[in-house]
């Protein structure tokens, strides 16, 4: 029986067949057909990685995968895009993408208030957060800018 188990096992090894295993997967140097309905976009991929590292709080990671994304990707993530600069302190780079943005949410706006007040531009944080006040009249935020509102009175 032995006899028997060393021919084949001599005999598949002498063949030279074009397959490795490696952990119980198998790889082989033949091409194997893709399926392009599967697969992923780039820029998707990059949006998910940035998302994942942003909520870890690894903001410099977030925003190398978001700076790769094309505009259609950095309109779906525009808050996080701009949080993330705005948690490494890079507040300049934060507000140029809100100016080049097309619609503002009342947390982006709330966001951009908070921008211009951690650069002392308290007028400009007022009259973000009065106009959030008024396009946005049902907004989470009302108690909230009602406080800033008063703690920027007190600064100025």
């Amino acid at each position: 029986m032995n006899k028997i188990l060393f021919f084949i096992v001599c005999s598949f090894i002498y063949s030279q067949p074009q397959l490795y295993w490696d952990l119980g997967v198998a790889i082989s140097t033949y091409p194997t057909p893709h399926n392009n309905a599967h697969s992923i976009d780039l820029s998707t991929y990059h949006r998910l990685e940035g998302l994942k590292k942003y909520y870890l709080n690894d903001f410099s990671g977030a925003l190398f995968h978001f700076e790769q994304l094309n505009s259609e990707n950095k309109e779906l993530i525009l808050y996080e895009y701009i949080d993330s600069y705005y948690s490494i302190g890079d507040y300049l780079n934060a507000l140029s993408i809100l100016n080049n943005a097309n619609s503002l949410s009342d947390n982006i706006l709330y966001l951009k208030s908070q921008i211009f007040i951690m650069l002392n531009n308290y007028d400009d944080a007022i009259f973000v957060l009065e106009e959030l006040k008024i396009n946005f009249p049902s907004s989470d935020y009302l108690d909230i800018i009602k406080f800033d509102l008063e703690k920027i009175n007190l600064l100025k």
